[in-house]
């Protein structure tokens, strides 16, 4: 996820996911980045969620702005993730893995 001012963009070629097969070849592509972009790598975990409040999925959409309202500072928008859904599922513990990782862009 690449958050750049009020844009959000979702990163993607088609094809496989890194490291899903042996041998595999995979598309490349490319996007310009402006300073002060942030980036966002993640495992589907991260918003493959149920929600306790109504037992429905957190959808890839709510996700998105959530991390664009997020705060600014290096580690906050993760920190306000992870806290998030937290409460969104009703749990400390995930039933699938979360993984994130934060770049910001000088």
């Amino acid at each position: 996820l690449l958050i750049s001012g009020d844009e959000v963009q979702q990163l993607r070629t088609p094809g496989m996911i890194v490291g899903g097969m042996p041998d595999m070849t995979y598309t490349r592509d490319s996007v310009v980045v402006k300073p002060g972009a942030r980036f966002f790598l993640y495992s589907d975990g991260v918003y493959e969620l149920k929600k306790v409040s109504d037992g429905k999925m957190w959808e890839f959409e709510d996700f998105s702005e959530f991390m664009k309202e997020t705060g600014k500072k290096l580690g906050e928008p993760i920190e306000e993730l992870i806290a998030y859904t937290r409460k969104l599922q009703g749990s400390e513990l995930y039933e699938d893995d979360f993984s994130m990782v934060e770049f910001v862009f000088a």
